[in-house]
Protein backbone atom coordinates (compact mmCIF):
# COMPACT_ATOMS: atom_id res chain seq x y z
CA UNK A 1 0.00 0.00 0.00
CA UNK A 2 2.87 2.13 -0.38
CA UNK A 3 5.27 3.87 -2.87
CA UNK A 4 6.64 1.00 -5.20
CA UNK A 5 5.44 -2.32 -5.68
CA UNK A 6 6.47 -5.95 -8.09
CA UNK A 7 6.45 -9.39 -9.46
CA UNK A 8 7.71 -12.78 -10.09
CA UNK A 9 7.96 -16.23 -11.99
CA UNK A 10 6.07 -17.84 -15.06
CA UNK A 11 6.34 -20.17 -17.97
CA UNK A 12 4.35 -22.93 -16.55
CA UNK A 13 1.09 -24.13 -14.80
CA UNK A 14 1.51 -26.33 -12.15
CA UNK A 15 -0.60 -28.84 -11.28
CA UNK A 16 0.18 -31.07 -7.77
CA UNK A 17 -0.76 -35.02 -7.27
CA UNK A 18 0.68 -35.99 -3.84
CA UNK A 19 3.85 -35.97 -3.74
CA UNK A 20 4.54 -35.34 -7.19
CA UNK A 21 4.80 -32.14 -8.79
CA UNK A 22 4.00 -31.68 -13.01
CA UNK A 23 4.30 -28.70 -14.53
CA UNK A 24 2.42 -28.45 -17.76
CA UNK A 25 3.47 -25.55 -20.36
CA UNK A 26 0.56 -23.48 -21.91
CA UNK A 27 -0.30 -23.96 -25.11
CA UNK A 28 1.26 -20.84 -26.83
CA UNK A 29 0.94 -19.52 -30.23
CA UNK A 30 4.55 -20.02 -32.04
CA UNK A 31 4.01 -17.01 -33.45
CA UNK A 32 3.93 -14.51 -30.85
CA UNK A 33 4.10 -16.94 -27.34
CA UNK A 34 0.99 -16.04 -26.16
CA UNK A 35 -1.45 -18.28 -24.01
CA UNK A 36 -4.02 -19.12 -26.02
CA UNK A 37 -5.94 -21.82 -23.70
CA UNK A 38 -8.56 -19.40 -22.48
CA UNK A 39 -11.60 -17.56 -24.00
CA UNK A 40 -12.81 -14.58 -24.34
CA UNK A 41 -14.57 -13.52 -21.23
CA UNK A 42 -18.43 -14.01 -21.56
CA UNK A 43 -20.24 -11.85 -18.59
CA UNK A 44 -22.60 -9.36 -17.78
CA UNK A 45 -20.43 -6.50 -18.28
CA UNK A 46 -20.10 -7.61 -21.79
CA UNK A 47 -16.20 -7.08 -22.10
CA UNK A 48 -15.47 -9.74 -23.68
CA UNK A 49 -15.29 -8.48 -27.46
CA UNK A 50 -13.51 -5.29 -25.81
CA UNK A 51 -10.81 -7.30 -23.89
CA UNK A 52 -9.79 -9.09 -27.34
CA UNK A 53 -9.32 -5.82 -29.02
CA UNK A 54 -7.44 -4.10 -27.06
CA UNK A 55 -5.50 -6.63 -25.87
CA UNK A 56 -4.90 -8.86 -28.96
CA UNK A 57 -6.30 -12.12 -28.41
CA UNK A 58 -7.86 -11.74 -31.87
CA UNK A 59 -5.17 -9.31 -33.08
CA UNK A 60 -1.57 -11.16 -32.26
CA UNK A 61 -2.23 -13.82 -34.68
CA UNK A 62 -2.07 -11.99 -37.77
CA UNK A 63 0.40 -9.44 -36.17
CA UNK A 64 3.03 -8.78 -39.18
CA UNK A 65 6.67 -9.61 -37.74
CA UNK A 66 9.36 -7.63 -38.24
CA UNK A 67 12.83 -8.98 -37.43
CA UNK A 68 13.30 -12.12 -35.73
CA UNK A 69 16.56 -11.90 -33.41
CA UNK A 70 18.80 -14.43 -31.47
CA UNK A 71 20.38 -13.95 -28.19
CA UNK A 72 22.36 -17.09 -26.55
CA UNK A 73 24.62 -16.62 -23.56
CA UNK A 74 27.35 -19.50 -24.23
CA UNK A 75 27.67 -19.10 -28.11
CA UNK A 76 26.34 -15.87 -28.98
CA UNK A 77 28.85 -12.57 -29.49
CA UNK A 78 27.50 -9.09 -29.67
CA UNK A 79 29.36 -8.34 -32.86
CA UNK A 80 27.39 -11.08 -34.83
CA UNK A 81 24.18 -9.84 -36.57
CA UNK A 82 21.51 -11.70 -34.10
CA UNK A 83 19.69 -12.66 -37.35
CA UNK A 84 20.04 -16.48 -36.99
CA UNK A 85 21.05 -19.06 -34.51
CA UNK A 86 24.21 -19.69 -35.54
CA UNK A 87 25.43 -15.83 -35.10
CA UNK A 88 23.13 -14.88 -31.79
CA UNK A 89 23.90 -11.96 -29.89
CA UNK A 90 25.61 -13.02 -26.44
CA UNK A 91 23.71 -10.66 -24.62
CA UNK A 92 19.66 -9.13 -24.26
CA UNK A 93 20.60 -5.98 -24.00
CA UNK A 94 22.13 -5.49 -27.68
CA UNK A 95 18.83 -7.06 -29.10
CA UNK A 96 17.00 -4.40 -26.63
CA UNK A 97 19.06 -1.57 -28.33
CA UNK A 98 18.13 -2.51 -31.83
CA UNK A 99 14.87 -3.54 -31.64
CA UNK A 100 11.77 -1.77 -33.52
CA UNK A 101 8.20 -2.67 -33.95
CA UNK A 102 7.17 -6.24 -34.42
CA UNK A 103 10.37 -7.40 -33.67
CA UNK A 104 10.80 -10.90 -31.56
CA UNK A 105 13.82 -11.38 -29.65
CA UNK A 106 13.99 -15.35 -29.04
CA UNK A 107 16.74 -16.00 -25.89
CA UNK A 108 18.43 -19.28 -25.11
CA UNK A 109 19.11 -21.49 -21.95
CA UNK A 110 21.52 -19.39 -19.88
CA UNK A 111 22.30 -17.18 -16.91
CA UNK A 112 22.45 -13.21 -18.02
CA UNK A 113 23.79 -10.93 -15.53
CA UNK A 114 21.88 -7.94 -17.09
CA UNK A 115 19.16 -5.36 -16.62
CA UNK A 116 17.33 -4.37 -19.57
CA UNK A 117 15.49 -1.34 -19.67
CA UNK A 118 12.83 -0.96 -22.50
CA UNK A 119 11.68 2.04 -24.14
CA UNK A 120 11.00 1.56 -27.47
CA UNK A 121 8.02 0.67 -28.31
CA UNK A 122 5.94 -1.90 -30.89
CA UNK A 123 2.08 -0.41 -32.27
CA UNK A 124 -1.29 -2.16 -31.79
CA UNK A 125 -0.51 -4.42 -34.71
CA UNK A 126 3.61 -4.90 -34.43
CA UNK A 127 3.98 -5.87 -30.43
CA UNK A 128 7.85 -5.68 -29.06
CA UNK A 129 8.10 -9.21 -28.36
CA UNK A 130 10.67 -10.88 -25.92
CA UNK A 131 10.67 -14.54 -25.54
CA UNK A 132 12.58 -17.51 -24.02
CA UNK A 133 13.29 -19.70 -27.25
CA UNK A 134 10.88 -22.89 -27.93
CA UNK A 135 11.89 -25.13 -25.03
CA UNK A 136 14.23 -22.82 -23.23
CA UNK A 137 14.09 -20.96 -19.63
CA UNK A 138 16.62 -18.34 -19.51
CA UNK A 139 17.37 -17.09 -16.62
CA UNK A 140 18.21 -13.33 -15.97
CA UNK A 141 19.61 -12.03 -12.57
CA UNK A 142 19.48 -8.53 -12.42
CA UNK A 143 21.92 -6.32 -10.35
CA UNK A 144 20.10 -3.24 -10.54
CA UNK A 145 16.92 -1.87 -9.56
CA UNK A 146 14.71 -3.47 -11.52
CA UNK A 147 16.11 -7.00 -13.81
CA UNK A 148 12.96 -5.49 -16.75
CA UNK A 149 12.01 -1.95 -16.40
CA UNK A 150 9.47 -1.28 -19.24
CA UNK A 151 8.11 2.23 -20.46
CA UNK A 152 7.85 1.74 -24.29
CA UNK A 153 4.18 0.58 -25.40
CA UNK A 154 2.87 -2.23 -26.64
CA UNK A 155 5.44 -4.76 -25.25
CA UNK A 156 5.43 -8.19 -24.41
CA UNK A 157 7.75 -10.21 -22.13
CA UNK A 158 7.18 -14.10 -21.81
CA UNK A 159 8.99 -17.64 -20.67
CA UNK A 160 11.58 -16.31 -18.00
CA UNK A 161 13.12 -17.03 -15.14
CA UNK A 162 14.03 -13.85 -13.59
CA UNK A 163 15.21 -11.79 -9.87
CA UNK A 164 16.66 -9.13 -8.93
CA UNK A 165 19.29 -9.46 -6.66
CA UNK A 166 18.99 -5.76 -5.09
CA UNK A 167 16.07 -4.14 -3.61
CA UNK A 168 13.97 -3.38 -7.40
CA UNK A 169 11.38 -5.55 -8.70
CA UNK A 170 12.18 -8.76 -11.09
CA UNK A 171 9.71 -6.95 -13.58
CA UNK A 172 8.65 -3.40 -13.61
CA UNK A 173 6.36 -1.22 -16.00
CA UNK A 174 5.12 2.03 -15.71
CA UNK A 175 6.79 5.84 -16.42
CA UNK A 176 3.01 6.64 -18.00
CA UNK A 177 3.26 3.09 -20.74
CA UNK A 178 0.80 1.60 -21.97
CA UNK A 179 0.05 -2.01 -23.57
CA UNK A 180 2.36 -4.51 -21.80
CA UNK A 181 2.01 -8.18 -21.62
CA UNK A 182 3.68 -10.87 -18.93
CA UNK A 183 3.37 -14.26 -19.29
CA UNK A 184 4.40 -17.37 -18.31
CA UNK A 185 7.81 -15.88 -16.38
CA UNK A 186 8.84 -17.50 -12.73
CA UNK A 187 9.75 -14.78 -10.77
CA UNK A 188 11.13 -15.41 -7.66
CA UNK A 189 13.78 -13.86 -4.71
CA UNK A 190 13.79 -10.21 -5.84
CA UNK A 191 14.69 -7.78 -3.22
CA UNK A 192 11.13 -5.81 -3.86
CA UNK A 193 8.03 -7.28 -5.96
CA UNK A 194 7.93 -9.84 -8.23
CA UNK A 195 5.82 -7.85 -11.15
CA UNK A 196 4.97 -4.66 -9.90
CA UNK A 197 3.12 -1.86 -12.34
CA UNK A 198 3.05 2.35 -11.65
CA UNK A 199 1.49 4.42 -13.67
CA UNK A 200 0.88 2.50 -16.63
CA UNK A 201 -2.03 1.41 -18.12
CA UNK A 202 -3.43 -2.21 -20.37
CA UNK A 203 -1.15 -4.37 -18.10
CA UNK A 204 -2.05 -8.04 -18.91
CA UNK A 205 -0.01 -10.42 -16.16
CA UNK A 206 -0.85 -14.13 -16.68
CA UNK A 207 0.36 -17.32 -15.93
CA UNK A 208 3.34 -16.28 -13.90
CA UNK A 209 4.47 -18.06 -10.92
CA UNK A 210 5.95 -15.52 -8.16
CA UNK A 211 7.41 -16.28 -5.02
CA UNK A 212 9.66 -15.12 -2.38
CA UNK A 213 10.13 -11.66 -3.11
CA UNK A 214 9.92 -8.31 -1.55
CA UNK A 215 12.07 -9.63 1.29
CA UNK A 216 15.53 -6.64 1.44
CA UNK A 217 13.57 -3.42 -0.30
CA UNK A 218 12.36 -1.07 2.06
CA UNK A 219 9.67 0.09 -0.05
CA UNK A 220 6.88 -2.23 1.53
CA UNK A 221 6.01 -4.47 -1.73
CA UNK A 222 4.49 -7.48 -3.02
CA UNK A 223 4.12 -10.38 -5.30
CA UNK A 224 1.95 -8.87 -8.13
CA UNK A 225 1.15 -4.99 -8.02
CA UNK A 226 -0.33 -2.16 -9.50
CA UNK A 227 0.66 1.08 -7.86
CA UNK A 228 -1.33 4.15 -9.52
CA UNK A 229 -2.47 3.06 -12.53
CA UNK A 230 -2.89 5.87 -15.28
CA UNK A 231 -5.33 6.11 -18.07
CA UNK A 232 -4.20 5.79 -21.79
CA UNK A 233 -7.88 6.14 -22.79
CA UNK A 234 -11.51 6.07 -21.28
CA UNK A 235 -12.51 3.34 -23.43
CA UNK A 236 -15.21 0.69 -21.60
CA UNK A 237 -13.70 -2.49 -20.73
CA UNK A 238 -11.01 -4.50 -18.63
CA UNK A 239 -8.05 -2.20 -18.84
CA UNK A 240 -6.03 -4.26 -16.66
CA UNK A 241 -5.95 -7.97 -16.00
CA UNK A 242 -4.08 -9.97 -13.44
CA UNK A 243 -5.19 -13.74 -14.26
CA UNK A 244 -4.20 -17.73 -13.61
CA UNK A 245 -1.11 -16.48 -11.39
CA UNK A 246 0.51 -18.21 -8.51
CA UNK A 247 1.80 -16.28 -6.20
CA UNK A 248 3.10 -17.30 -2.76
CA UNK A 249 5.62 -16.89 0.19
CA UNK A 250 6.15 -12.82 -0.64
CA UNK A 251 6.20 -11.41 2.57
CA UNK A 252 7.90 -8.03 3.91
CA UNK A 253 11.09 -8.58 6.01
CA UNK A 254 12.14 -5.07 6.80
CA UNK A 255 9.55 -3.03 8.69
CA UNK A 256 8.99 0.89 8.83
CA UNK A 257 10.03 3.08 11.80
CA UNK A 258 6.92 1.74 13.64
CA UNK A 259 8.12 -1.68 13.76
CA UNK A 260 5.16 -2.58 11.15
CA UNK A 261 5.08 -3.50 7.68
CA UNK A 262 2.07 -2.72 5.41
CA UNK A 263 2.46 -5.17 2.20
CA UNK A 264 4.19 -8.49 1.28
CA UNK A 265 0.76 -8.93 -0.61
CA UNK A 266 -0.02 -12.15 -2.37
CA UNK A 267 -2.05 -9.33 -5.31
CA UNK A 268 -2.28 -6.06 -4.76
CA UNK A 269 -4.52 -3.03 -6.41
CA UNK A 270 -3.07 0.12 -4.51
CA UNK A 271 -4.18 3.52 -4.22
CA UNK A 272 -5.94 4.36 -7.80
CA UNK A 273 -7.15 7.04 -6.20
CA UNK A 274 -4.15 8.87 -6.28
CA UNK A 275 -4.10 9.83 -2.53
CA UNK A 276 -0.21 8.91 -1.64
CA UNK A 277 2.53 11.50 -3.32
CA UNK A 278 2.51 14.01 -5.94
CA UNK A 279 1.76 14.29 -9.76
CA UNK A 280 -1.09 12.99 -10.99
CA UNK A 281 -3.81 13.88 -8.47
CA UNK A 282 -7.11 12.40 -10.81
CA UNK A 283 -8.56 8.77 -10.03
CA UNK A 284 -8.08 5.74 -12.03
CA UNK A 285 -11.46 5.10 -13.30
CA UNK A 286 -10.99 2.40 -15.59
CA UNK A 287 -12.19 -1.40 -14.88
CA UNK A 288 -9.48 -4.21 -13.24
CA UNK A 289 -10.45 -7.80 -13.24
CA UNK A 290 -8.17 -10.55 -11.04
CA UNK A 291 -9.22 -14.15 -11.70
CA UNK A 292 -8.54 -18.00 -11.42
CA UNK A 293 -5.22 -16.95 -9.63
CA UNK A 294 -3.96 -19.13 -6.66
CA UNK A 295 -2.72 -16.96 -4.00
CA UNK A 296 -1.31 -18.67 -0.66
CA UNK A 297 1.08 -18.11 2.20
CA UNK A 298 2.01 -15.07 1.46
CA UNK A 299 3.06 -12.62 4.51
CA UNK A 300 0.42 -9.57 3.78
CA UNK A 301 -3.22 -10.52 2.17
CA UNK A 302 -4.15 -12.74 -0.40
CA UNK A 303 -5.99 -10.43 -2.83
CA UNK A 304 -6.26 -6.50 -1.44
CA UNK A 305 -7.92 -3.46 -2.94
CA UNK A 306 -6.53 -0.41 -1.55
CA UNK A 307 -7.92 3.10 -2.05
CA UNK A 308 -9.13 1.99 -5.66
CA UNK A 309 -12.68 1.65 -7.33
CA UNK A 310 -13.62 -0.88 -9.90
CA UNK A 311 -12.22 -4.28 -9.42
CA UNK A 312 -13.26 -7.28 -10.41
CA UNK A 313 -12.36 -9.96 -8.20
CA UNK A 314 -13.53 -13.66 -9.12
CA UNK A 315 -12.99 -17.78 -9.17
CA UNK A 316 -9.61 -17.24 -6.97
CA UNK A 317 -8.33 -18.94 -4.25
CA UNK A 318 -6.42 -17.84 -1.37
CA UNK A 319 -4.96 -20.25 1.56
CA UNK A 320 -3.65 -19.22 4.70
CA UNK A 321 -2.00 -15.69 4.13
CA UNK A 322 -1.18 -13.17 6.83
CA UNK A 323 1.44 -14.98 7.82
CA UNK A 324 3.23 -11.69 8.87
CA UNK A 325 3.52 -11.13 12.54
CA UNK A 326 3.89 -7.20 12.15
CA UNK A 327 1.36 -6.26 9.81
CA UNK A 328 0.18 -3.16 9.99
CA UNK A 329 -3.71 -2.91 10.82
CA UNK A 330 -5.80 -5.19 12.34
CA UNK A 331 -8.52 -5.20 9.16
CA UNK A 332 -6.74 -7.75 7.07
CA UNK A 333 -8.17 -10.41 5.32
CA UNK A 334 -7.60 -13.32 3.09
CA UNK A 335 -9.49 -10.86 0.29
CA UNK A 336 -10.02 -7.83 1.53
CA UNK A 337 -10.53 -3.86 0.57
CA UNK A 338 -10.36 -0.83 1.95
CA UNK A 339 -11.47 2.94 1.18
CA UNK A 340 -12.85 1.35 -2.43
CA UNK A 341 -15.92 1.15 -3.93
CA UNK A 342 -17.50 -0.79 -7.20
CA UNK A 343 -15.01 -3.36 -6.35
CA UNK A 344 -17.13 -7.12 -7.02
CA UNK A 345 -16.25 -10.48 -5.46
CA UNK A 346 -17.79 -13.11 -6.81
CA UNK A 347 -16.89 -17.04 -6.97
CA UNK A 348 -14.27 -16.85 -4.56
CA UNK A 349 -12.83 -19.57 -2.05
CA UNK A 350 -10.62 -17.15 1.30
CA UNK A 351 -9.17 -20.05 3.60
CA UNK A 352 -7.83 -18.65 6.46
CA UNK A 353 -5.30 -20.20 8.45
CA UNK A 354 -7.02 -20.25 11.77
CA UNK A 355 -10.04 -18.68 13.62
CA UNK A 356 -8.20 -15.62 14.89
CA UNK A 357 -7.40 -15.02 10.93
CA UNK A 358 -10.24 -13.00 8.84
CA UNK A 359 -11.09 -14.32 5.61
CA UNK A 360 -13.21 -11.36 3.65
CA UNK A 361 -12.72 -7.45 5.28
CA UNK A 362 -14.41 -4.64 3.90
CA UNK A 363 -13.90 -1.40 5.55
CA UNK A 364 -14.98 1.91 4.88
CA UNK A 365 -16.28 1.26 1.22
CA UNK A 366 -19.36 2.16 -0.88
CA UNK A 367 -21.47 -0.03 -3.39
CA UNK A 368 -19.44 -3.33 -3.19
CA UNK A 369 -20.36 -6.58 -3.62
CA UNK A 370 -19.91 -10.00 -1.92
CA UNK A 371 -21.76 -12.94 -3.55
CA UNK A 372 -21.29 -16.31 -4.32
CA UNK A 373 -18.26 -16.25 -2.38
CA UNK A 374 -16.73 -19.31 0.25
CA UNK A 375 -15.50 -17.79 3.62
CA UNK A 376 -13.51 -20.81 5.65
CA UNK A 377 -11.67 -20.87 9.17
CA UNK A 378 -11.80 -17.15 9.66
CA UNK A 379 -13.94 -14.28 10.49
CA UNK A 380 -16.01 -12.17 8.17
CA UNK A 381 -15.94 -7.85 8.53
CA UNK A 382 -18.05 -5.56 6.51
CA UNK A 383 -17.56 -2.20 7.56
CA UNK A 384 -18.83 0.07 5.21
CA UNK A 385 -18.82 2.54 7.63
CA UNK A 386 -22.27 3.36 5.58
CA UNK A 387 -26.16 2.06 5.67
CA UNK A 388 -25.29 -0.42 2.60
CA UNK A 389 -23.11 -2.85 4.52
CA UNK A 390 -24.16 -6.41 4.00
CA UNK A 391 -22.34 -9.56 3.62
CA UNK A 392 -24.00 -10.53 0.32
CA UNK A 393 -25.79 -13.12 -0.54
CA UNK A 394 -25.41 -17.09 -1.75
CA UNK A 395 -22.18 -16.97 0.15
CA UNK A 396 -20.45 -20.19 1.98
CA UNK A 397 -19.38 -18.88 5.35
CA UNK A 398 -17.75 -21.80 7.31
CA UNK A 399 -17.73 -24.29 4.65
CA UNK A 400 -14.68 -26.29 4.62
CA UNK A 401 -13.54 -26.28 0.49
CA UNK A 402 -12.34 -29.78 0.61
CA UNK A 403 -9.08 -28.99 -1.46
CA UNK A 404 -6.81 -32.47 -2.50
CA UNK A 405 -4.33 -31.48 -0.52
CA UNK A 406 -4.43 -27.85 0.84
CA UNK A 407 -0.76 -26.90 2.02
CA UNK A 408 1.49 -24.67 2.24
CA UNK A 409 4.43 -26.41 1.86
CA UNK A 410 5.62 -25.93 -2.23
CA UNK A 411 5.38 -28.38 -5.00
CA UNK A 412 2.97 -30.22 -2.31
CA UNK A 413 -0.42 -28.20 -2.59
CA UNK A 414 -2.65 -29.10 -4.18
CA UNK A 415 -5.95 -26.83 -4.89
CA UNK A 416 -8.34 -29.02 -7.13
CA UNK A 417 -11.68 -29.95 -5.51
CA UNK A 418 -12.38 -33.20 -3.76
CA UNK A 419 -15.55 -34.85 -5.46
CA UNK A 420 -17.51 -34.20 -2.57
CA UNK A 421 -16.54 -30.08 -2.08
CA UNK A 422 -19.48 -27.78 -1.42
CA UNK A 423 -17.98 -25.09 -4.19
CA UNK A 424 -18.49 -27.52 -6.94
CA UNK A 425 -21.70 -25.68 -9.14
CA UNK A 426 -21.92 -22.87 -6.24
CA UNK A 427 -20.61 -20.02 -7.78
CA UNK A 428 -22.80 -17.72 -10.12
CA UNK A 429 -22.72 -17.42 -13.71
CA UNK A 430 -23.56 -13.71 -13.79
CA UNK A 431 -19.94 -12.79 -13.57
CA UNK A 432 -18.25 -16.08 -13.97
CA UNK A 433 -14.49 -17.13 -15.77
CA UNK A 434 -15.49 -18.25 -18.32
CA UNK A 435 -12.42 -21.11 -17.83
CA UNK A 436 -10.16 -21.96 -15.09
CA UNK A 437 -7.04 -22.26 -14.01
CA UNK A 438 -5.69 -24.67 -16.40
CA UNK A 439 -7.98 -23.11 -19.31
CA UNK A 440 -10.48 -25.87 -18.66
CA UNK A 441 -14.30 -24.27 -19.87
CA UNK A 442 -16.92 -23.45 -17.54
CA UNK A 443 -19.20 -24.73 -16.23
CA UNK A 444 -18.76 -28.87 -15.76
CA UNK A 445 -21.76 -29.86 -14.75
CA UNK A 446 -24.93 -27.81 -13.98
CA UNK A 447 -23.24 -24.62 -12.68
CA UNK A 448 -19.92 -23.10 -11.93
CA UNK A 449 -17.81 -24.05 -9.11
CA UNK A 450 -16.23 -21.24 -6.79
CA UNK A 451 -12.66 -20.83 -7.08
CA UNK A 452 -9.83 -21.07 -9.56
CA UNK A 453 -10.41 -24.37 -10.43
CA UNK A 454 -13.49 -26.26 -12.02
CA UNK A 455 -14.13 -30.04 -10.64
CA UNK A 456 -13.77 -32.52 -13.89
Amino acid sequence: MMRYKSLTWGVFTILIFGLTTIYVSKIVNANNGDSINQEAIKNNYLWAEFEAQEFGRNGDVSQSLGTTYYVDQSLGNDSNPGTTENLAFKTIQKANQIINEGDIVYVKNGTYDENITVTKSGNPNNWIVFQAFPGHKPFVRGTQDGTFRVSGNYIKIIGFRITSTQLGSGIHVGNGNHHTKIINNEIHDSGCGGISGQETDYLYIEGNIVYRNAFKAPYQCSGISIYQAKAFDNKPGFHNIIRGNISYFNENKLPRENGKVTDGNGIIIDDFRHTQGQGQTSKYTAWTLIENNIVFDNGGRGIHVFQSDNVVVRNNTTFKNLKSDNLEGTLNGEISTYFSSNVHFYNNIAYAANKSKKTFVDDYSQNNKWDYNLSYNGSILINDGHSDASLGKNNLIDFNPLFVNPSIIHGVANFRLQATSPVIDAGTSMSAASSDFNGQKRPIGSGYDIGAYEFK
